[in-house]
C-alpha cells in the first residue's frame, strides 16, 4: 500500500468516527426500533384518506410507549 493509500485511509476512518460519534450523540434521547414496521395517519377519517408509512428503522422519543403506533399489523 502506497503511502497515499494509507493516508486516504485513515482519513476515511476518522470520517467514519466522527459520524458514528454524531448519531450516538444526536439519538441520545431517542430509541431506536429496527425491522418493518408502519404506522397508519388517519388525518381526515376517511378510509381512502390513510397514509401508510413504512420503514425498518425508527428514530422515536423514549419517553413515549410507540407500539401501538408503530408495529407490523398496520403494514397490511
Amino acid at each position: 500500500m502506497t503511502k497515499e493509500n494509507r493516508i486516504i485511509t485513515k482519513l476515511w476512518s476518522i470520517i467514519i468516527l466522527f459520524v458514528i460519534l454524531i448519531l450516538f450523540t444526536g439519538c441520545a434521547s431517542k430509541q431506536v426500533l429496527v425491522g418493518k414496521k408502519c404506522i397508519v395517519e388517519d388525518k381526515a377519517g376517511y378510509d381512502n384518506s390513510k397514509i401508510i408509512t413504512k420503514s425498518y428503522v425508527w428514530f422515536v422519543d423514549k419517553d413515549k410507549n410507540w407500539t401501538k403506533e408503530i408495529n407490523k399489523n398496520n403494514c397490511e
